[in-house]
């Protein structure tokens, strides 16, 4: 029967190797307590011995310095990620009450890296509507030209043929149905 391979931690190891280099215990001994060969210990030893220098290297100063750095930079962009939340939430709740218009209006059309669609998603506005230009359809009544009057005028006149074009088609007299209405 095979036996299931073991993993160690480095602080398990080392605990194991500060033993054997007190030597109150044979190799053997600690072999058997640990249920580990006697030539993996020996590789153990062999190994903690050779990084020994390691401890006392100014390097390892140097690597702790840069973890702290780490650690600072990862808690600045933490602290950043929260605060651009609550100012995307903040602008979800005030584009609510925007009308399309005013959304238009907030597009940057030349926006070197928020592209028209991405604006658009944020805004939650169609494409089609940024792109649309809307037209007035207004009639100016204080224009000199009478475009009002004019317009008016051929509604009536038009409404008038097509009641005697149907009086005509028909041979009916129909005035009985419009004088109701």
């Amino acid at each position: 029967m095979s036996r299931k391979r073991r993993t160690w931690t480095p602080e398990e190891k080392a605990a194991i190797v500060l033993e054997i280099l007190r030597e109150e215990n044979t190799l053997a001994e600690i072999s058997k307590k640990y249920d580990v060969s006697q030539q993996l210990l020996s590789r153990w030893k062999t190994e903690f011995i050779a990084n020994m220098s390691a401890v006392f290297n100014k390097k390892n100063e140097d690597v702790d310095k840069l973890k702290q750095e780490h650690e600072d930079e990862k808690e600045l962009l933490v602290k950043k990620i929260g605060e651009l939340t609550l100012d995307v939430d903040w602008l979800k709740k005030i584009n609510s009450n925007l009308t399309n218009e005013e959304k238009r209006a907030l597009i940057d059309w030349k926006h070197p890296f928020l592209t028209i669609k991405k604006q658009c998603k944020l805004l939650k506005l169609s494409r089609s509507t940024a792109y649309h230009e809307p037209v007035d359809v207004r009639f100016n009544l204080k224009s000199s030209s009478g475009d009002f009057f004019l317009a008016v005028t051929f509604l009536l006149f038009w409404r008038r043929f097509c009641l005697f074009a149907l009086v005509a088609e028909t041979k009916k007299d129909l005035s009985i149905i419009f004088l109701k209405n």
